[in-house]
């Protein structure tokens, strides 16, 4: 034990050390304004959350940003001390015991919950909390039945699964009042158990559900022998609001919550049981290392759980390198922002702030900019903010559209379902019936698009931590009023110029071989051949991630700008070159071969044809480079600024089945191995960035009034180049990958910003140029190709 506490008073003095500069210089920055708002928060945010810095970060419902001195003051104790796995007697061992006993008490202070009437048991998440509860009621002998509220987070919801005795969702809290109510009058039997689920907080409105139902439920169901426990998913809640366990009687039996969404580090949860009502957890049939005191395994399956809850239920080796950094975490929080009264008061001002303006919005026709999706019940809310943006013509402008506006701006924020089904049906107006019809035409989750036919599948949230400030405020309604507020309603044009007698010249021809990387400029006296899916050779290929075989795209992977693909049109091969570098070979044949070997012995092991998203039966070998000497067979490329990523190169899928002829072999130019054409667009999700920075801003800027573009006026119809006709698809849709700097892959404003202010229509999508595609009616007769320097007419 002398050793334990030598340790420990050596790790005390370390972060002493590690924080000194921060304790003396925030010790008095807690200093709540009469609105409860926190004046010190700048000051604090400039010492303690650096990574805060040039970004507007409105998503702490989420997770909330961690403090610069709880990562020192916990690398400064790993670095001092020796802590081993807690299940030994050794003296790491025993110095993780100690310290894991210390924070267990604390975190259970945190709460206000006293150790005889409460434990802590730490868990990954509160999703693992919440399935530890309904795993063990599951294994009771008789199952359990299961109601929860609509507004529960996804995790809640997925325990109905495990009722086998049914389950019921209570669709707001009138349906609460009315089964408490009829807990006296309902015939179960006394050993059949009930679990009653529900939000501390909805994490989709903030709003705060009532927190006495535990307390009614009990006393109801004492009346007639009931069985009926309570579980409160509490990680919304706890965030930002004090939860107060001091009374056994009138508090939840169980309590799920995550603390990095409070604390921001570490990645742990805890469920903290009433141990009252602990005995329904022993009914778990699975144990685990650490979780026994005896096991026979020979001619009896017998087991004898450990006699504490916490040690009964913690599964395996605790994480306890992060239980040791919760400690710092606890510490820092309190140094800085005070209690969590002080942190509700001043992020609910904020929230406040928010939706008062929000509310207040409106174009300059009068009609409001957003609505917000809260309750008709009254109640108290937390600093959570859902909403919908609309335009001056009251038509939703999809939420994807304007989460990509904000990754430009550098404002990060939440779009979609927020795991929260329940919330989002109501408010949207959505039934079941739409929600599978919305499916089966391949609406997803997390999708590109939260609008199906002009509907919402999802909401925008904002939500503020106590490091919130007024600054994140600021900036996001300067958002809101620089790009979605309409001031000025145009009238729209009485009839369109005529283009008929307009000619234009192609002045430049580029093809994108590699989706997503940089151009291969066409020579300019090299005509080029124009098949039903576009432009020859133009994103045949993609770079793939050899993990999940997934398509790699500027997106998520900026710096693919700088791989500069070049065609060997003589010998029929791709190469590439990092910008500024030596050419290398980005594929070979032996790398493909053996991904299609991992393909086809997947599918021998499952029984089904697993058709991977970048499909690898469509490789074609003979296109790829020969084996080059030297080169690996899937090269290391760079994504991001100082990571690498292993990848190979796949052949882009076709989107749709041919519907007109294959494409005719010119002497000109090899056509590209495309396997006949198609009327679908070149195999992709977006349209390539064509033109650079500077054309871009030149076309749309003030010099063309209402930012009225020539394409706009044959947004239908059709064009010629010399012999060669097109059908004029539609107009091209752009997102944020128009703003990467292509020289140096490096995301920057412009010009999405410029074009999200002038190209956006109906439903928010920002649209720039148009799609063209070969004539249906071209012969197979006809020379298909283009060239730099071909006259243009519009028809």
């Amino acid at each position: 034990m002398a050793v334990v506490s030598r340790f420990t008073k050596e790790s005390q003095l370390s972060f002493g050390k590690a924080s000194a500069r921060t304790q003396n210089d925030l010790a008095q920055t807690i200093e709540e304004g009469n609105n409860g708002y926190n004046v010190g928060v700048d000051d604090i945010r400039l010492c303690e959350y650096p990574t805060l810095t040039g970004t507007t970060y409105l998503d702490h419902a989420g997770t909330t940003p961690y403090a610069t001195s709880t990562i020192e003051a916990w690398t400064a104790e790993l670095t001092t001390n020796l802590f081993g796995n807690p299940h030994s007697a050794s003296a790491a061992s025993q110095l993780s015991t100690i310290r894991i006993d210390d924070i267990r008490l604390k975190v259970l202070r945190f709460f206000n919950a006293s150790p005889d009437d409460f434990d802590v048991v730490f868990v990954a998440n509160a999703t693992a909390a919440i399935k530890l509860v309904a795993e063990a009621f599951r294994d009771s002998p008789h199952g359990f039945r299961y109601g929860y509220h609509a507004d529960s987070h996804t995790s809640l919801v997925g325990c109905r699964e495990l009722a086998m005795q049914g389950s019921q969702c209570l669709e707001d809290d009138n349906h609460v009042d009315k089964w408490i109510s009829n807990i006296p009058h309902a015939h179960r039997a006394p050993d059949r158990l009930q679990l009653l689920a529900y939000p501390g907080q909805s994490n989709m409105t903030g709003r705060q559900l009532p927190l006495n139902w535990p307390q009614r439920i009990r006393e109801a169901a004492s009346k007639t022998g009931q069985k009926i426990y309570t579980l409160l998913d509490a990680a919304s809640f706890v965030s930002t609001s004090p939860l107060d366990l001091s009374n056994k009687q009138v508090v939840p039996d169980f309590v799920a919550l995550s603390f990095y969404k409070i604390f921001g580090f570490p990645d742990l949860g805890a469920l903290l049981v009433r141990k009252e009502s602990a005995d329904v957890l022993m009914n778990k049939a699975y144990f685990a290392g650490g979780t026994v005191d005896a096991v026979t395994t020979s001619t009896r399956n017998w087991y004898a759980r450990r006699e504490t809850i916490h040690s009964a239920l913690e599964e395996g080796t605790l994480p306890f390198h992060n239980i040791l950094g919760l400690d710092h975490a606890m510490n820092t929080h309190a140094r800085l922002f005070g209690s969590m009264e002080r942190v509700s008061r001043h992020t609910n001002y904020l929230r406040n702030q928010a939706r008062n303006y929000l509310a207040a919005a409106r174009h300059g026709n009068g009609t409001s900019v957003c609505t917000i999706y809260e309750h008709a019940q009254q109640g108290k809310y937390g600093p959570i903010l859902a909403f919908n943006l609309k335009d001056s013509l009251g038509r939703i402008v999809s939420a994807s559209e304007v989460e990509k506006l904000c990754i430009v701006k550098g404002i990060q924020l939440r779009t979609g379902g927020l795991c929260n089904p329940g919330g989002v049906s109501r408010h949207l107006g959505l039934t079941d019936g739409q929600i599978l019809s919305n499916y089966r035409s391949g609406y997803r989750c997390g999708g590109q698009s939260h609008l199906v036919d002009g509907t919402p599948t999802g909401v925008i949230r904002i939500s503020f931590g106590a490091m919130s400030t007024n600054s994140d405020l600021q900036a996001f309604i300067k958002f809101i009023e620089e790009y979605f507020i309409e001031r000025y309603i145009p009238s729209p044009p009485t009839c369109k110029p005529d283009t008929r007698i307009s000619q234009f010249v192609v002045e430049a021809l580029s093809v994108f071989p590699i989706k997503s990387c940089a151009p291969f400029r066409v020579p300019s006296d090299q005509r080029w051949i124009v098949t039903s899916k576009g432009l020859a050779w133009d994103r045949e290929w993609c770079l793939v991630h050899e993990g999940t075989n997934v398509a790699l795209s500027q997106k998520k992977c900026p710096r693919m700008a700088l791989l500069q693909p070049h065609l060997d049109l003589v010998n029929r091969v791709i190469t590439t070159m990092l910008a500024n570098e030596s050419p290398m070979l980005i594929v070979s044949r032996s790398s493909i071969n053996e991904l299609n070997r991992q393909i086809q012995r997947r599918a021998r092991e499952t029984g089904q044809d697993e058709r991977p998203k970048v499909s690898a039966s469509s490789f074609r070998a003979n296109i790829v480079v020969a084996e080059q000497e030297g080169l690996s067979d899937a090269e290391a490329l760079p994504y991001a600024e100082d990571h690498w990523l292993s990848i190979s190169i796949g052949k882009m899928p076709p989107e749709r089945h041919c519907i007109s002829s294959p494409s005719k072999t010119s002497t000109d130019i090899p056509e590209s191995d495309s396997g006949g054409s198609s009327r679908s667009i070149s195999s992709s999700d977006s349209s390539p960035n064509a033109e650079d920075d500077t054309t871009l801003s030149r076309r749309t800027s003030s010099s063309y009034p209402e930012s009225r573009l020539t394409e706009d006026d044959v947004d239908a119809g059709k064009m010629s180049a010399n012999v060669l006709k097109m059908d004029i698809l539609g107009p091209c849709q752009r997102c944020q990958m128009v703003g990467i700097n292509q020289a140096t892959g490096e995301p920057q404003q412009e010009p999405f910003s410029t074009l999200a202010k002038t190209r956006r229509k109906g439903d928010g999508r920002v649209w720039f140029g148009v799609h063209a595609s070969l004539a249906a009616d071209m012969t197979d007769n006809q020379e298909m190709c283009i060239q730099v320097g071909d006259h243009v007419f519009p028809e």
